[in-house]
């Protein structure tokens, strides 16, 4: 296991666009899918991704914010091991549509 600043590990995760959303489900198991970061990469300790507010996704970090994300990269630095990271944390549903655009890319 590695031990990076944050500013070594947004480095690496650049390209890594992405993840899988794990959260609770209703029935007291695990869901999870994966999720695009939008090219949003500059990592600063927040992801951000975008998601229709009556998906199942969305009821279930209401119900319990705690979600983990897992990333895998196929190539190393420098042609080495790929790169996997996981990040655990609370979630928080921003509803505030002009805040989409300071994370929304083409």
């Amino acid at each position: 296991m590695s031990e990076l600043t944050l500013h070594d590990l947004s480095k690496k995760m650049a390209k890594l666009d992405f993840a899988m959303l794990n959260t609770a489900s209703v029935g007291g198991g695990q869901t999870s899918r994966p999720m695009s970061n939008n090219g949003d990469v500059e990592y600063d300790g927040d992801s951000y991704f975008f998601a229709y507010e009556q998906s199942r996704k969305i009821a279930e970090i209401r119900a319990d914010s705690k979600v983990s994300l897992t990333y895998t990269g196929a190539v190393g630095m420098l042609g080495g091991s790929p790169l996997f990271v996981s990040v655990e944390g609370l979630a928080s549903l921003i509803e505030d549509k002009s805040a989409f655009a300071d994370h929304w890319t083409r």
